[in-house]
């Protein structure tokens, strides 16, 4: 069902937006290394920087950037809170970059900041995926045809759902977040709701 609503190749949820950041994040550094999976966060991998935009390093009730660096990877942060440019995203690509994030949010500086499409553009051109936060956002569609690789949803915000997180996107990258569920998103997992009591 998320695949057909998003148009994404795959699916799953979990507890919240925030655990679908580390989740994705940890895919993008581990893909299937059921090893590498059970270390994080303590395991420096090859592949630990995940880049983001200084205007996306925002709180939304807790740091973007602690959901990041609980999979133990580092932030690397480009441009400026009100200036960033593709040079500064292309800049910061290195044989350690796992991925790079960009948040959609009220919470975000909007001026000066490098739009979704030439992010991923950049992005793709060294191979780096890009992970999307759209949690508060409503169009379960737009940000995968703009190139995103992963995109993460709440499940109750605009949704109107139970506190959940929605991740989707290319098949490989889900498989790779999904499974932390057997490492660090052990604790993330999604808890199907109370059934109502009938009086």
């Amino acid at each position: 069902m998320i695949a057909r609503l998003t148009g994404a190749e795959a699916g799953f949820i979990t507890a919240s937006c925030a655990s679908g950041i580390s989740l994705a994040v940890a895919g993008c550094m581990t893909g299937d290394d059921l090893a590498a999976i059970e270390r994080l966060p303590q395991a420096p991998l090859d592949k630990n920087e995940v880049i983001i935009q200084a205007g996306h390093l925002v709180n939304y009730g807790a740091p973007v950037a602690q959901s990041i660096c609980l999979t133990g990877a580092k932030v690397v942060s480009i441009g400026q809170a009100t200036s960033a440019y593709p040079y500064h995203l292309s800049g910061a690509i290195n044989e350690r970059t796992a991925a790079a994030v960009y948040v959609v949010s009220h919470h975000v500086v909007e001026y000066g900041q490098i739009p979704l499409e030439v992010f991923c553009q950049v992005a793709h051109q060294y191979g780096v995926p890009v992970i999307v936060d759209a949690a508060s956002e409503y169009d379960l569609q737009k940000f995968l045809r703009q190139g995103a690789d992963i995109v993460l949803y709440s499940g109750h915000k605009f949704l109107g759902g139970h506190t959940s997180g929605i991740v989707a996107g290319d098949k490989q990258r889900v498989r790779s977040a999904w499974l932390q569920n057997r490492g660090i998103g052990r604790g993330m997992k999604r808890i199907p709701p109370p059934i109502p009591c009938i009086v």
